[in-house]
């Protein structure tokens, strides 16, 4: 018995040992765009829970994008990868559109700021996706609701959200939103004929 605990303990140790390089190899191939966080990348600073965060956007050369949210000095909190085209959110990228109307936002009214970044103009409709700030674990989280959501605007007095959806041939559908219990709920809908 005592033969096959050590010798369980033995695979146990390589495969700790194996995985620690494949990890160390892995954050080494992950791009770092310290050199290009300058003004022109940036987004905005902005205070978020107890962090000062500063949100600096970049290009790649196939076309894509990332966002880096980093810290006071400069280290990375969160970054996260916009593709050139063909995901559930955006049709396509328009990085120098997104860059610009990038925005820090409340837009589920907690009195935390979010994060907005509309990345498409190339439909009817303008695409983007937006980010909640989780206070639990301190980082922006993806909200599937409010990036599914077209032309999405925020009205922080009437804590309400609204989309414009201009593909439809009836004219402008138009539908306004509240947060309930967490959830956003459709709470209004009509339609502007042309």
């Amino acid at each position: 018995m005592k033969k096959h605990l050590t010798k369980l303990f033995a695979i146990l140790s390589a495969l700790s040992i194996l995985a620690s390089s494949l990890l160390l190899c892995a954050c080494s191939r992950t791009p770092n765009y310290k050199k290009y966080r300058i003004e022109k990348n940036k987004i905005d600073t902005v205070t978020v829970g107890d962090k000062e965060i500063t949100g600096y956007f970049f290009l790649i050369k196939d076309g894509s994008a990332v966002v880096e949210l980093c810290d006071s000095e400069n280290n990375v909190l969160q970054s996260m990868s916009f593709p050139a085209e063909g995901n559930e959110y955006y049709t396509s990228l328009d990085f120098s559109f997104a860059f610009k109307e990038a925005k820090f936002q409340d837009m589920n009214f907690d009195q935390h700021l979010d994060l907005y970044i509309p990345l498409s103009v190339t439909t009817p409709n303008l695409e983007g996706m937006a980010w909640l700030w989780d206070t639990e674990n301190s980082a922006f989280v993806l909200s599937e609701e409010l990036s599914k959501l077209y032309e999405l605007t925020v009205f922080p007095d009437e804590k309400m959200i609204t989309s414009n959806d201009y593909s439809s041939p009836d004219g402008i559908v138009c539908s306004e939103y509240k947060w309930e219990d967490g959830k956003l709920t459709k709470v209004n809908e009509y339609t502007v004929t042309n």
